[in-house]
C-alpha cells in the first residue's frame, strides 16, 4: 500500500505541491518566529557576556519590587571608595548609564522620535580591560564638550570625528564634539538603540546624579574567589544595593530583554497558528476532492483484497507524507521568514540587533510537530470517508451519494458548533466575568464559530452565489450562470474552499473594526481629560522639570504631570505628581468619592488622590491610609483625599496622584510625562511663544490637542499595518486552496468541458466561466468573513466595555476587503482558466 501511496502522490504532483505550500507558509511563520527570537536573544546574550568578560562582581541598586522599565536607581558614590579599599579588590569603576536624545548641532533629532541614546558616563582617566567599549577611531572623551558615538549610529547618521552633535537630557541642549567612534562589547549593530559616552563628571551633571553611580564593576585580586569578593562587598553595602556576579548580571540583562520581546513572540506565534488553521481547510478540501475522484480506484483496491484499515492508512499516510515534507520545507523557509519578519519590524520602527542565525532543536521539534499534527487532523475526515467506500463502487460510473441520514450529520454538527459559539454571547454581554476570562472565551468561541460557519455555509451557498453573480449577469450571462450552477452543484466543496478565505478576512475585519474603535475611543478619552491648549510631550523618555521652569520664565502658565511607579497592595502602580493649582486649569476631574471639588485643593504633603478602579479594588475611600514604596526605596504613608474616575484609554494620571513637591522628594530623578499649557487659544502666535520658550529643549514636542490625539493614535495605525501584513499570509494560503480546488474540479469536469466546447463555447467564454467561479467563491468567503469578523468585534467591544472601547465600522476598509477578494479570486482563477481553455475538445470528450 505504501508504494500505491507514493505512486499516487507522484501522479498528482501539482496538487501535492499546492497543498504543501499551504502548510509550508504556516510552519515557516512558526519556525521563523522562533529563529528570529532565538537569534535576537543570542545576540543580546553575547553582547552582555562580552561586556562583563573582565568583571567579577557588579553592584547596582536593587529595585524594591522589580519594576521593569522603570528609571534605573543609582547607588551612592561613597560605596565605590569603600569597595576600592577592600583587600580583595583589584579594580573597581563607577559608571553612569542613562538615556538622552541625540540631536544635530541645531537641536534637531537625528533619529526617529521613539529612539533615544543610551549614554554612558566613563571614568576616561581610569579605563582598562573592564571597559565594555572598544575605541575604533579617535580618542576618549576627557572633559566637557566631548563625546564618542557607537559605530552603527555614526554610520547610520553620517557622524564622524569632529562632528558637532547635541544632547538633551535633564538639562537644556548641550553641544558636544565627537572625539571618537566605538563599538559596544564588540557588536557592530545593536538594534534600535543608539550609544554614546561622555566623561563621568559630565554625565553626572547632565543627568542630575552628582555623587551617584548607576553601576559599579569590580575585579577581584588574583587568588580571590568570586564568592569571597561578593561576601565582603555585601558586608559593606548599604540597604537597597544588590551585588551579583558578572555572569548573573549578564543573565539578568538578557532576561529583561526577553521579557520585553515576549509579547512580540506570542503575537507572531499566534499568527503562525492562524496560518496553519487556514492551511488545514486547504488540506481537508484537497483530500476530500481526491478521495471522491479516486472512488473507483479505492473500491478496486478493496475488491483486490485491501481492508478498510489499509485504505484508511493509505489516505492518512498520504497526509503524513505531505505534512512531513511541507513541515521540513517550512522549517527551512523559517530562516528566510525570520529575515523577512526582521525587515518588517524594522520598517515599523522596531529595529533588532544583527547576529548569526540560530536554529535550535526546540524550533525544529515544535515546527515539525505542528505541521504534521495539523495535516493529520485535516486528513482524518477524508480518510474515514475513503474507508467507507464499498467494493461494489468499482463497477459504477460515478460515486453514489451517501445515505440521506449521513447528509443530516453535517447539518447537526454545524448547528451544534454555531450554537456552541452563540452560547458564549450571554457570558460576554451580560458580564460578571473578568475581562481576561471573557477574551479567552471569545478566542475559543471564534475557533468554534469558524468551524460552524464552514459547515453551515453549504446551505446558503446558492443564494449567495446568485446574489454575487447577478451584477455581472448582464455582461456574462451564459458564463456567469454556468459558474453559479457549478458552485451550487457541490455546496460543501465550495463552502470548505471559501472557509479558508473566511478565516483570514474575518480576522482582518475584526482587527480593522477594533482598531477603529480604539482610535475613536482614544480621542474621546483624551478630550474628556485635557482642557489645555497645548500638550508638550517628550520625544524620548521623560521631560526634565526645567521645561516647565522655562515656560514660567516666559510668562506661560502650565501644569506638569510627573510620572513614576510605586508598589502598593502587592502590585506595581503608576503614580503621578501634580501641582493642584496648576492642574485644575488644564485637567477635568470627574470625582466619584470624597469632597469632590475640594479634594484637589485639600491635597497636601501626605495626601493622595486615587483612581476609582484602584479604590474599588482595595476598598479605599476618603481618609483611608495607604502605604506605598517608590522605586528609590522611599516609603510613603498617604491619606486618601479624593477618588476620581479615570479613563481606561490614554489616561494622563496614574492610579495614585500626589503633589509635585512630594513626588520630587520621593524619586531620585523625577521627570514629566507631559506638560499642559493653558493658553486659552490655539492661535499660531500662542504656539510660537511656547516654542520660543522651549528653544533650549528642542526635543520637547509641542502639539495642539488635536495633534496630541493623532500622536496617541499613531501606534495603533503602525500596529494595524503590521497585523495586515501578517494576516495577508492567511489570504495567500486561502488563494492556494482556491487554485487547488479549481484545478482538481477541472480534471473532474473534463468531459463536461469537452461537451461545452462541442456545443459552441469559445475558449474566452470558458476562461471567463472559470474566473467567475473563482470570483464567486472568493466573494462568498469574504462576505461570510466580514460578517463573522463584525460579530466577533461586537462581542469583543462589549467584553471591553469597561475600557470604553466602542464598536465602529470602518466602511472604507471593508469595501477594500471586498474589492481585494474579487481581485484575489480573479488572480486565483487565472491559471486554472488557462488550463481549461487549452484542453482539446475531442480528447476531453473521450476522457473516462
Amino acid at each position: 500500500m505504501f508504494n500505491v501511496v507514493l505512486r499516487g502522490l507522484w501522479a498528482r504532483k501539482s496538487r501535492a505541491v499546492l497543498t504543501m505550500l499551504a502548510v509550508v507558509l504556516g510552519v515557516a511563520m512558526i519556525s521563523g518566529t522562533f529563529v528570529l527570537m532565538d537569534t535576537v536573544m543570542s545576540a543580546y546574550s553575547g553582547i552582555f557576556n562580552t561586556a562583563y568578560e573582565h568583571t567579577d562582581a557588579v553592584v547596582t541598586a536593587q529595585s524594591p519590587f522589580g519594576a521593569i522599565g522603570s528609571a534605573k536607581q543609582p547607588v551612592p558614590a561613597s560605596l565605590l571608595y569603600r569597595i576600592r579599599a577592600l583587600p580583595e579588590t583589584q579594580k573597581a569603576h563607577g559608571y553612569i548609564d542613562s538615556h538622552a536624545q541625540l540631536t544635530s548641532a541645531a537641536g534637531t533629532a537625528i533619529a526617529r522620535s521613539s529612539e533615544e541614546a543610551s549614554v554612558f558616563g566613563l571614568p576616561a582617566r581610569e579605563l582598562d580591560a573592564m571597559n565594555p567599549l572598544g575605541l575604533v577611531s579617535g580618542t576618549w572623551p576627557s572633559g566637557p564638550g566631548e563625546i564618542i558615538i557607537d559605530q552603527a549610529t555614526a554610520t547610520r547618521y553620517h557622524l564622524r570625528v569632529g562632528t558637532t552633535v547635541g544632547l538633551v537630557a535633564r538639562k537644556p541642549l548641550e553641544r558636544f564634539r565627537v572625539t571618537g567612534i566605538f563599538r559596544f562589547a564588540g557588536a557592530t549593530a545593536l538594534g534600535p538603540t543608539q550609544f554614546a559616552a561622555v566623561d563621568l563628571a559630565v554625565a553626572q551633571r547632565i543627568f542630575g546624579k552628582q555623587g551617584w553611580f548607576d553601576e559599579i564593576d569590580i575585579a577581584a585580586r588574583p587568588g580571590i574567589s568570586v564568592s569571597r569578593l561578593l561576601t565582603v562587598i555585601r558586608g559593606i553595602a548599604p540597604p537597597g544595593v544588590q551585588v551579583k556576579t558578572a555572569a548573573q548580571q549578564a543573565s539578568t540583562a538578557t532576561s529583561d530583554v526577553g521579557q520585553q520581546f515576549a509579547p512580540l513572540r506570542y503575537a507572531l506565534l499566534a499568527f503562525g497558528a492562524i496560518a496553519l488553521l487556514v492551511g488545514s481547510f486547504v488540506i481537508f478540501n484537497t483530500l476530500s476532492i481526491t478521495v471522491a475522484q479516486r472512488t473507483r480506484q479505492l473500491a478496486t483496491l478493496r475488491t483486490l483484497g485491501a481492508s478498510r484499515r489499509q485504505v484508511l492508512a493509505s489516505v492518512l499516510a498520504e497526509g503524513t507524507i505531505i505534512g512531513a515534507a511541507s513541515s521540513l520545507a517550512g522549517l527551512a523557509a523559517g530562516i528566510g521568514a525570520a529575515k523577512g519578519l526582521s525587515a518588517l519590524l524594522g520598517a515599523s520602527g522596531i529595529q533588532l540587533p544583527a547576529a548569526s542565525t540560530v536554529l535550535t532543536w526546540r524550533t525544529a521539534a515544535i515546527s515539525l510537530t505542528a505541521g504534521i499534527a495539523v495535516t493529520l487532523a485535516a486528513s482524518g475526515a477524508p480518510a474515514l470517508r475513503a474507508m467507507r467506500i464499498a467494493p461494489i463502487a468499482a463497477i459504477r460510473e460515478g460515486t453514489a451519494p451517501p445515505p440521506r441520514s449521513r447528509l443530516r450529520r453535517p447539518a447537526v454538527t454545524a448547528a451544534a458548533t454555531i450554537l456552541g459559539a452563540g452560547a458564549l454571547v450571554p457570558a460576554v454581554v451580560l458580564g460578571g466575568l473578568p475581562v481576561a476570562t471573557r477574551l479567552l472565551l471569545l478566542a475559543g468561541g471564534a475557533l468554534v464559530l469558524f468551524t460552524g460557519v464552514a459547515g453551515a455555509s453549504r446551505w446558503f451557498i446558492g443564494p449567495l452565489a446568485a446574489a454575487i453573480e447577478k451584477p455581472v449577469e448582464h455582461f456574462t450571462r451564459a458564463a456567469g450562470e454556468l459558474a453559479r450552477e457549478q458552485t451550487r452543484r457541490s455546496p460543501a466543496r465550495t463552502a470548505t474552499t471559501a472557509a479558508a478565505l473566511t478565516v483570514g478576512v474575518a480576522l482582518i475585519a475584526f482587527v480593522a473594526v477594533m482598531a477603529q474603535g480604539v482610535r475613536a475611543s482614544t480621542g474621546i478619552s483624551i478630550r474628556q481629560q485635557v482642557a489645555a491648549g497645548y500638550v508638550i510631550t517628550p520625544q524620548g523618555d521623560v521631560l526634565a522639570p526645567d521645561v516647565q521652569h522655562a515656560l514660567a520664565a516666559a510668562g506661560i502658565r502650565s501644569a506638569s504631570v510627573r510620572a513614576g511607579t510605586v508598589h502598593a497592595f502587592g502590585t506595581n502602580q503608576a503614580v503621578t505628581g501634580v501641582a493642584p493649582a496648576d492642574i485644575a486649569r488644564s485637567y477635568r476631574f470627574e470625582w466619584t468619592g470624597g469632597p469632590g471639588s475640594t479634594a484637589l485643593t485639600s491635597l497636601d504633603a501626605d495626601g493622595v488622590l486615587v483612581a476609582s478602579d484602584f479604590a474599588a479594588a482595595h476598598h479605599l475611600k476618603t481618609g483611608t491610609l495607604i502605604t506605598a514604596e517608590t522605586t528609590a526605596g522611599t516609603i510613603l504613608r498617604l491619606t486618601v483625599r479624593g477618588v476620581y474616575a479615570e479613563p481606561k484609554l490614554s489616561p494622563l494620571l496614574g492610579a495614585m496622584t500626589v503633589t509635585t513637591s512630594l513626588f520630587d522628594r520621593s524619586f531620585t530623578t523625577p521627570g514629566d510625562k507631559a506638560v499642559l499649557v493653558s493658553t486659552g487659544t490655539q492661535r499660531p502666535a500662542g504656539r510660537a511663544a511656547v516654542q520660543a520658550a522651549l528653544k533650549p529643549f528642542p526635543t520637547a514636542q509641542v502639539d495642539t490637542l488635536d495633534e496630541y490625539i493623532t500622536a496617541q493614535q499613531a501606534p495603533v495605525a503602525t500596529l494595524l499595518n503590521v497585523f495586515y501584513v501578517l494576516l495577508a499570509l492567511c489570504v495567500v494560503i486561502s488563494l492556494l486552496g482556491i487554485i487547488n480546488t479549481l484545478a482538481l474540479t477541472i480534471t473532474e469536469r473534463t468531459r463536461e468541458i469537452g461537451v461545452l466546447r462541442a456545443l459552441g463555447m469559445t475558449r474566452t467564454q470558458l476562461r471567463r466561466m472559470i474566473r467567475i467561479e473563482s470570483q464567486i467563491t472568493a466573494l462568498i468567503g469574504a462576505a461570510t468573513g466580514i460578517a463573522a469578523g463584525l460579530f466577533l468585534a461586537a462581542l469583543t467591544a462589549r467584553a471591553l466595555s469597561a475600557w470604553n472601547i466602542g464598536f465602529a465600522i470602518p466602511w472604507t476598509t471593508l469595501a477594500i476587503l471586498l474589492a481585494g477578494a474579487f481581485a484575489a479570486g480573479t488572480l486565483a482563477g487565472a491559471g486554472p482558466a488557462r488550463r481549461a481553455a487549452r484542453m482539446d475538445p475531442l480528447q476531453a470528450l473521450s476522457y473516462e
